[in-house]
């Protein structure tokens, strides 16, 4: 009785199991690029907030620096807010901000990749869930829809015989 109702899943409702091994398959693909989807644009985010930190590390590192710079130009008598010590400040300044603007951008290209990533995973998945059902569709159309054979198929051969066909010369 068991067998019964399986065999019956095989043609319910004009729906057979490769059609539904087909959905899930395609279902499955969808899924599948959703979550890379999802994965890419959270690695983005995460990407972004690094570059920020990364930039803010080096803007700290220069002010140390130009710290330094001047309490060097006091200790040596020299006036830090003007001439020669200024201009050093300020290209030291100059080159900090480039430093810390390469970090951030760097990471931002990173977070670019990774959510161009993310969204190709889920085209792919589209497409290869797409290819899926219509595979499975295109195979249908090649059968013959009374008997779900191939057009292809050939009744076996007769073997013949001359006899049959006497009457007629």
């Amino acid at each position: 009785m068991a067998g019964a109702g399986l065999t019956g899943l095989g043609s319910l409702g004009g729906v057979g199991l490769a059609d539904v091994s087909g959905g899930l398959s395609a279902f499955s693909q969808i899924g599948g690029g959703i979550a890379s989807f999802v994965q890419g644009k959270k690695n983005a985010k995460m990407l972004k907030e690094l570059g920020i930190i990364a930039a803010r590390e080096e803007r700290v590192r220069t002010a140390r620096l130009l710290g330094a710079q001047q309490t060097a130009a006091a200790a040596s008598g020299i006036d830090p807010t003007s001439g020669s010590a200024l201009d050093v400040q300020a290209e030291t300044a100059l080159e900090g901000e480039i430093a810390a603007l390469m970090a951030q951008f760097d990471y931002d290209s990173q977070a670019e990749v990774a959510r161009n990533e993310g969204t190709q995973a889920l085209i792919g998945g589209l497409q290869n869930a797409a290819g899926t059902i219509l595979g499975g569709q295109l195979a249908k159309l090649g059968q013959n829809p009374r008997t779900r054979t191939p057009t292809s198929y050939k009744a076996p051969a007769r073997n013949f015989n001359a006899a049959d066909y006497s009457g007629y010369a």
